[in-house]
């Protein structure tokens, strides 16, 4: 699980503790969203960072809100982030899309984590959230369990739903 999950924790602030939950909706309040995870994945929740990661470890989402000034904004400090955690990056450009009636851009990629020098795929995701603000929206699946995990993720963000 470490592979994938330190680097995450990368994306937001560092958190003193996290309390361990499982299954079920999720709210995050700040947001006003609402997100559901499925009962086989762990989640950590702390003050502004949620991470739900699958049991294996092999894949998980962070949710965190940025700062930025409008949805370019947020998409360029998305693209800085992601250059943070990994390098022989491929990625999409944004698209424009809605889910359950949110505005959201999102692109899809693929590189190597610097940490572990591992192979992925992941999905960027900036959720213009019903309080106003953007919600960052990060999945990350080792490529060798991509397709095991790819119907839990499209579920997830499927899910996620104004409070």
């Amino acid at each position: 699980m470490k592979r994938l999950f330190l680097p995450l924790f990368a994306l937001a602030f560092l958190f003193a503790f996290a309390v361990p939950a499982f299954s079920g909706d999720y709210n995050h309040e700040e947001a006003k969203l609402k997100i559901t995870i499925p009962d086989t994945w762990k989640v950590e929740e702390e003050e502004g960072l949620f991470v739900a990661s699958s049991p294996d470890g092999e894949a998980a989402v962070v949710l965190t809100m940025i700062e930025a000034e409008g949805v370019e904004a947020g998409i360029k400090a998305a693209v800085e982030q992601i250059e943070t955690q990994y390098k022989d990056l491929k990625y999409d450009d944004p698209v424009e899309t809605k889910i359950n009636g949110l505005d959201v851009w999102g692109f899809d990629g693929s590189g190597l984590l610097k940490e572990t020098n591992s192979k992925c795929s992941f999905s960027i995701a900036l959720i213009v959230s019903p309080s106003g603000k953007i919600m960052f929206f990060h999945c990350v699946i080792s490529e060798n369990v991509k397709d095991k995990y790819d119907k839990d993720v499209d579920k997830i963000i499927e899910s996620i739903k104004p409070l």
